[in-house]
């Protein structure tokens, strides 16, 4: 009997142990940032506004009725111009379709603007991880909603209605999760080189 109740007791010490590792090991992986060396580079003003953009007969973007940078035309998925190796756009967009983020996750250079567009019936509210506290991209943080810093965050302050999109310029390099704050279970990422 005495048996017995050692082996359960040393079972209960060793589940305890495996429990209190895969929190620590978890908690390490959602709180850890990227080691980059921190970078001088400013964030851009932020801007939710409703797409002025429309394609000419041609196909070619057009934002305002003037021609969008670039001659070829650009893979959606990756961010490069075709027929220029290596030439990445100014600008990505993502789309929220009330399921996800799309493209999930894309790899851009210092200094583009990452747009997201709310095509769903739903709202989105795309910012930083860690869902509630946004705070993952240096210098945002949800509490710096409604002040005058909220310009300079990975954060669009607001759920976003249909047709209305945000967006961000990415000044430091990593990798940079990000989720809808309305809807928490939808992520991506944005990959800065």
């Amino acid at each position: 009997m005495m048996v017995i109740s050692r082996r359960f007791f040393m079972g209960k010490i060793v589940a305890i142990f495996v429990i209190i590792a895969v929190i620590g090991v978890g908690a390490f992986l959602m709180f850890s940032k990227p080691a980059e060396a921190p970078s001088t580079n400013q964030t851009s003003n932020t801007d939710t506004t409703k797409s002025d953009k429309t394609a000419d007969e041609e196909g070619h973007m057009m934002n305002d009725g003037k021609m969008m940078e670039g001659d070829g035309a650009m893979d959606e998925e990756t961010g490069m111009m075709e027929g220029a190796p290596g030439m990445m756009k100014e600008e990505v967009k993502i789309t929220f379709d009330g399921n996800g983020f799309s493209p999930a996750s894309v790899t851009i250079k210092v200094g583009t603007k990452v747009t997201w567009m709310n095509s769903s019936d739903k709202a989105t509210w795309p910012a930083s991880a860690m869902h509630p506290t946004h705070t993952v991209y240096p210098g945002s943080d949800i509490k710096k909603c409604g002040t005058a810093e909220a310009t300079k965050i990975f954060d669009a302050c607001h759920g976003l209605g249909k047709g209305e999109s945000y967006s961000f310029m990415f000044g430091e390099k990593g990798s940079w999760n990000y989720h809808d704050h309305v809807n928490s279970g939808k992520f991506g990422k944005v990959i800065v080189e």
